[in-house]
C-alpha cells in the first residue's frame, strides 16, 4: 500500500470521526434523541473508506468486485439516512426518537417518503443480486500505481442520476427550506452551508470518473475532495449549539412573564431556618429530602415567599395533583412548569402562568430551563418537584445525568434552587448518588428543616 493513498483516506476518516464527536457533543436535547441518525451516516463513511483501504492492501479484480457492491448499498444507505432525516423535521414533527418515527411509517405513511425509500432500496437490491459493472485497470491518480476499478453499465449509470435526483430535491431541498425558517442566523447560515455540502458531496463521485477517460481512477481524487467537504461540514457544526438549535424548534416559546412583586417586608423565614442570610441563599442549589408524611410543602412555600419578597421570580417544575402544586396554585408570582404526559411539545397552559411540558422528555425540560436562564432581565429561583417522580419516569440514570446537568447549567448563576426528593422510595444506593451531586443538603421531619450539610459559599448581593 503506498503511504499517500493511505493518508488521504485517514483524512476523509478522521474528519468523520471528528463529525461524531460533534454530534456526541450535543447535550440532552431533542437533537439527542435523532443523532443516532447522523452516527449512523458517519459510520457508513468511515466503513466505506475502511474499504478503500482493505482493496488497497488486496489489490485483485475479486476484492474491487465486492469493495464496489458493498460501497454502493452503504452508499444507499446514507441515501436513506438523510431522506428520514428529512421526513422527521417536516412531516413526522412530534417524533423524538428512530424507533417511534419508524412506527409512525407504518402508521401514517408518507408517500414522497415511501417512494424514496422504494428508490433505494430497489437499488441495494439491485446491487446484490446482480453486477451491474465489470472489473477494468487503472491508474492511480496520486501514485500512477496500477490498480482495479469498477467501469459502471451505461444503463447502470443512468440509474444512479436518476437516484441523485431525489437526493437533491427531497432531502436537501427540505432542508433549506427548513433553514430558511429558523429565527437564528447562525443555525440558517450553518444549514445552508450543510446542504451546499451534501449536494456537492453526491454529485462528486460520478463528475470525477470523467478522469477514467484517460486511464486514471478517481478514487483518491474523490476522497480528496470529501475529505475537504467533510472539513468544512465540521468546521460549520463545531459549536455544540447549531445542531441543537435546529432540531429544537418549537410552536410555543417558554418565557415566564414577570408578575407583580409583592411590596409587602422582606420573608427571611427560610434563610433563617438554615442559620443564613437571604444574601448567603444566592447561588446555592440545595437538595431537600422530605417524608411524604409531613407537611413538607411549608418549607417550599416558606422558600417561595422569601424569593418573591427579594424579587425573584419563582420556577417549579411540578406536575398536578402534586402536594407542592395543590400548596402553591393560588400564587400569582409564580411560573408553573407541568410536567404531564398529555403533551408531546411544549405548550401553553391553562393560564399565562404555565407551560405544559412532556413528563418523560428530560431533553425538553433542560432546554426550556436554559431558555429561562439565559434571560438575563430577571432574578429567579427554581423549584423541581420532584426527583423522585422523575426516577420512576425515566430511571434512575437518566435522572442523575439530567440532575448533574442541570447542576452545571446553574452553575456561576445567582439562581437559588430546590431539589425534592424523597429518600424513602428508594434503594440507599441511588439516594446517595443524588446527594453526592449536591453540596448543600438539607431534611423536612418533624415539621421543621434539619440542615444535613452546607457549604461555605462566599457572601453574594442579591
Amino acid at each position: 500500500m503506498n503511504p499517500a493513498d493511505l493518508i488521504v483516506v485517514l483524512a476523509s476518516t478522521f474528519f468523520a470521526f471528528l463529525l461524531l464527536f460533534n454530534f456526541q457533543r450535543q447535550k440532552l436535547s431533542y437533537f439527542y434523541n435523532v443523532r443516532s441518525l447522523f452516527y449512523a451516516w458517519c459510520i457508513c463513511f468511515i466503513l466505506i473508506a475502511y474499504s478503500r483501504i482493505f482493496s488497497f492492501s488486496f489489490n485483485s479484480a475479486e476484492v474491487a468486485l465486492y469493495r464496489t457492491k458493498v460501497s454502493l448499498i452503504i452508499s444507499s444507505l446514507m441515501a436513506m439516512v438523510f431522506g428520514s432525516l428529512a421526513a422527521i423535521l417536516s412531516h413526522y414533527t412530534e417524533t423524538k426518537t428512530v424507533r417511534k418515527f419508524l412506527s409512525q411509517i407504518f402508521k401514517k405513511p408518507y408517500p414522497p417518503l415511501l417512494v424514496y425509500y422504494a428508490l433505494w432500496i430497489g437499488n441495494i437490491i439491485l446491487c446484490i443480486i446482480t453486477t451491474p459493472f465489470s472489473i477494468t485497470q487503472f491508474r492511480n491518480l496520486i501514485t500512477g500505481d496500477v490498480e482495479y476499478a469498477a467501469v459502471h453499465e451505461t444503463w447502470y449509470k443512468g440509474v444512479l442520476i436518476l437516484l441523485g435526483i431525489p437526493v437533491i430535491l427531497y432531502p436537501c431541498l427540505t432542508f433549506f427550506k427548513l433553514s430558511k425558517q429558523h429565527k437564528d442566523a447562525k443555525v440558517r447560515k450553518s444549514f445552508k452551508f450543510f446542504v451546499i455540502t451534501l449536494i456537492l458531496y453526491t454529485v462528486s463521485s460520478p463528475l470525477f470518473t470523467i478522469v477514467r477517460t484517460y486511464g486514471y481512477s478517481e478514487y483518491d481524487l474523490t476522497y480528496l475532495f470529501q475529505t475537504f467537504l467533510l472539513a468544512m461540514m465540521w468546521y460549520g457544526f463545531k459549536e455544540p449549539t447549531i445542531l441543537t438549535g435546529f432540531f429544537e424548534k418549537q410552536p410555543y416559546e417558554i418565557s415566564p412573564k414577570r408578575l407583580d412583586v409583592s411590596t409587602s417586608k422582606a420573608s427571611t423565614a427560610f434563610s433563617e431556618s438554615l442559620g443564613l442570610r437571604h444574601q448567603q441563599l444566592v447561588g446555592r442549589k440545595i437538595l431537600l429530602e422530605f417524608d411524604a408524611t409531613t407537611n413538607y410543602e411549608e418549607a417550599v412555600k416558606e422558600f417561595l415567599q422569601e424569593c418573591q419578597t427579594h424579587d425573584r421570580l419563582p420556577i417549579i417544575f411540578t406536575r398536578k395533583g402534586s402536594v407542592i402544586y395543590s400548596a402553591t396554585v393560588n400564587e400569582k408570582n409564580v411560573h408553573f412548569v407541568l410536567l404531564t404526559s398529555n403533551v408531546s411539545i411544549p405548550t401553553q397552559g391553562a393560564s399565562k402562568n404555565e407551560t405544559l411540558l412532556p413528563a418523560e422528555d428530560i431533553s425538553l425540560m433542560l432546554n426550556a430551563l436554559n431558555k429561562m436562564l439565559k434571560d438575563k432581565t430577571r432574578n429567579m429561583c427554581l423549584v423541581y418537584d420532584n426527583l423522585s417522580d422523575l426516577i420512576f419516569s425515566v430511571g434512575f440514570e437518566k435522572t442523575y445525568a439530567f440532575t448533574k446537568y442541570v447542576i452545571e447549567m446553574l452553575a456561576g448563576s445567582e439562581t437559588i434552587a430546590l431539589f425534592l426528593i424523597n429518600p424513602q422510595a428508594h434503594d440507599s444506593k441511588i439516594v446517595s448518588s443524588i446527594r453526592g451531586l449536591f453540596t448543600d443538603q438539607i431534611t423536612y421531619e418533624k415539621e421543621q428543616i434539619e440542615i444535613t450539610k452546607l457549604s461555605k459559599l462566599n457572601l453574594k448581593i442579591a
